[in-house]
């Protein structure tokens, strides 16, 4: 259980007698996607024992960073990755958006460190691009009596999607909400305007 469900979520099923059901709530998140440039081409290319070695050992690496900086891990799809703070537990939104920033900064130097030891291995040009946004979704309990998932949906989870598919190798791009709450903290480049 503990190997398919974040701390954050099965903590609570497993201390309390309440049982779960279907159920969500508005809150605000700092919202972080990612996914692997080029991952779709290398994949092409090489073969699925070592195209899964690769994807295993960045996902082992990228989940290792944000358990450190206390994320809820929400999914992995393919190579992509979306994690949030801010529910079931939270260190207030601006602490919040830090850490998903300090998370997303961490990851990418991971980033480099894998890279380095995938071009030995004859494998080139893996980078990470990130998107990062803060603002209100439902997080909760979605599906059925039968199957649930602990996920989050609404319009600033699509932003950060967004994002991400927008920022380029190795870039991490933030709302300006994000921006709003991290910015005496981070040297932050203006990128242009985007509207969903």
């Amino acid at each position: 259980l503990t190997r398919f469900m974040p701390s954050q979520v099965w903590q609570p099923i497993v201390k309390s007698d309440i049982p779960v059901s279907v159920f969500n709530k508005r809150a605000q998140l700092s919202i972080m996607f990612s996914d692997i440039v080029g991952f779709t081409e290398l994949s092409d290319s090489l073969s699925a024992d070592n195209l899964a070695d690769i994807l295993n050992t960045y996902m082992h690496s990228m989940t290792s960073i944000a358990n450190k900086h206390g994320a809820v891990i929400d999914k992995f799809i393919g190579d992509g990755m979306v994690c949030f703070f801010g529910e079931p537990t939270s260190r207030g939104q601006r602490q919040d958006a830090l850490d998903c920033v300090a998370m997303a900064i961490d990851m990418r130097r991971e980033m480099r460190s894998l890279r380095q030891k995938w071009r030995l291995m004859g494998f080139e040009g893996l980078y990470i691009r990130i998107g990062i946004t803060t603002g209100y979704c439902h997080v909760g309990n979605f599906g059925s009596n039968n199957r649930l998932s602990y996920t989050l949906i609404g319009k600033e989870a699509n932003l950060a999607s967004r994002l991400e598919s927008a920022a380029g190798r190795a870039e991490i791009f933030i709302s300006q909400r994000t921006h709003d709450y991290i910015c005496h903290d981070y040297n932050c480049e203006y990128a242009g305007a985007y509207s969903l």
